[in-house]
């Protein structure tokens, strides 16, 4: 049957249901509640503002954040909380969680008014960090901060992260909380399954990055108006771009890389 809420005045900006179907947590701007499916039922109701939402790989566990200051770690299949925590800054801009399910990372940003650098006065500046959640030990560790973050990005076994926002893309080394080098690159990016190459916007131009050593493998020109999201197969052979206007390109991609076989 339908869900239906009064109280839901925004549109849902993230959905998620338990491996067997039974719970589904839905986000939106005002609002994050769980639902039991099959009784048509609201199981926990959250408050405002959480519309960020990561599952973990095996889909029984979730992530979420926003606008209310807290990060909360919920038990899909159960259809509660497990814990929460409360963010350093004012709100949640970005999750990612492990490929083991077992931690998570959080973007956190907020607007400060501070003296401008020349004495001119007092300027809005906006500030982020990047927080590593354990989910097993609960403990929660600021380690990065910047300009902004705009997405975060856990890439192949777990050892590097790509933070994306005003300074391009920046790749981490999860493990010991350093950078390892910044590369150009818009607000979405897509990876290979192995991990060791990644495909970006950068302006009107579509991008293959090598995430290990940073540099740019390949270029190519085409799209009129600036790029907005990016798709590539897991083989790495065939790539997809659209923009501003509405226009989707597919890539093909030449390789001298010799990927690993996948594993069905």
């Amino acid at each position: 049957g339908e869900l239906r809420r009064q109280e839901i005045l925004f549109a849902v900006d993230n959905l998620a249901l338990s491996p067997d179907g039974g719970r589904l947590i839905r986000c939106s701007w005002d609002h994050l509640d769980i639902w039991d499916v099959a009784e048509n039922r609201c199981l926990l109701d959250v408050g405002d503002r959480v519309p960020l939402l990561a599952v973990t790989p095996d889909c029984y566990r979730a992530l979420t954040g926003g606008y209310d200051q807290t990060v909360r770690l919920w038990d899909l299949h159960e259809g509660n909380l497990i814990t929460e925590w409360t963010a350093e800054l004012e709100q949640v801009t970005a999750l990612a969680i492990s490929p083991d399910s077992a931690w998570g990372l959080v973007g956190e940003d907020e607007m400060k008014v501070e003296p401008a650098a020349d004495g001119s006065g007092m300027v809005m500046k906006r500030s982020s960090v990047v927080s590593r959640v354990d989910f097993v030990t609960g403990e929660y560790v600021d380690f990065y901060g910047s300009d902004c973050i705009d997405r975060l990005v856990i890439v192949g076994d777990g050892r590097r992260g790509l933070f994306l926002g005003a300074r391009g893309i920046e790749v981490w080394d999860i493990a010991e909380g350093n950078r390892l080098h910044s590369m150009p690159g818009g607000g979405d990016v897509a990876m290979c399954a192995d991990g060791r190459f990644g495909i970006t916007g950068y302006e009107t131009n579509v991008r293959v990055l090598d995430i290990e050593t940073g540099e740019m493998c390949m270029d190519f020109t085409g799209h009129v108006e600036g790029i907005t999201k990016v798709a590539i197969t897991p083989d790495g052979r065939t790539a997809v771009s659209g923009s501003e206007d509405g226009v989707v390109k597919v890539w093909k991609l030449d390789w001298e890389y010799e990927f690993p076989n996948l594993v069905d």
